[in-house]
């Protein structure tokens, strides 16, 4: 990707990470310490990845048991509507 790597370089600048060697101050860090935070966020994502989320269930029936009541809803309506059903009597 073209712009990964500037886009990178911009946010260790926003960061305060690139330090000038002249003067051995950083170069073109963010004035609020939010944007700094988040430009670091940005790095650190980039550079391990984002952390796992896990996700939670609060209900009471698990994706098995809901496949499982979807099967018997199907196999009900299938068998109302068996051929032999349809004759007239």
């Amino acid at each position: 990707m073209q712009w990964g790597p500037e886009a990178i370089k911009a946010a260790a600048r926003l960061a305060g990470l690139v330090i000038d060697p002249d003067t051995e101050e950083a170069v073109g860090v963010a004035e609020s310490e939010q944007a700094r935070l988040v430009a670091i966020n940005t790095i650190l994502d980039r550079a391990y990845g984002k952390p796992t989320q896990y996700l939670e269930h609060s209900g009471d029936v698990g994706i098995f048991d809901a496949i499982e009541e979807a099967r018997q809803i199907a196999i009900s309506r299938s068998a109302e509507c068996r051929p032999e059903a349809l004759k007239p009597n």
